[in-house]
């Protein structure tokens, strides 16, 4: 899901949530290869496989990055926020097709970027919520 496109992210600090969201989109919106997303997003809630080939892209591909852009000891944390976000995207936009969620993608580019970049450099609250 993130694959190269991890360097170009780190490179780019003050930016990683609009670049992470615009590769998203660069994958998502490529050619027919990449319906094999659509299929894993569209599976992952019933069947064991899928969830854990999304699991797999959480720690391997989203945390990593994280981890390296940000230095944060929290990263795992950091990085399921983000999943929220993108795989969120991806199921109402993509598998579910909700109607009016097809924004432009620079709209939704700048808006969950900038949530994306939120989690990644904002403070988190500490402790269990009360």
């Amino acid at each position: 899901m993130i694959g190269a496109g991890i360097q170009m992210l780190v490179q780019a600090r003050g930016d990683i949530g609009r670049a992470l969201i615009h590769h998203f989109f660069a994958r998502w919106d490529g050619g027919d290869g990449d319906d094999v997303l659509r299929v894993l997003i569209g599976t992952a809630a019933t069947n064991d496989e899928g969830a854990a080939r999304i699991r797999d892209i959480l720690s391997g591909q989203i945390e990593p990055m994280v981890a390296r852009a940000t230095g944060s000891d929290r990263a795992r944390e950091r990085a399921c926020l983000i999943a929220t976000q993108i795989l969120g995207l991806a199921y109402v936009r993509y598998v579910l097709a909700l109607p009016d969620t097809d924004l432009p993608p620079d709209t939704v580019t700048a808006s969950v970027g900038e949530t994306i970049q939120r989690y990644l450099f904002a403070p988190l609250p500490s402790g269990n919520p009360p």
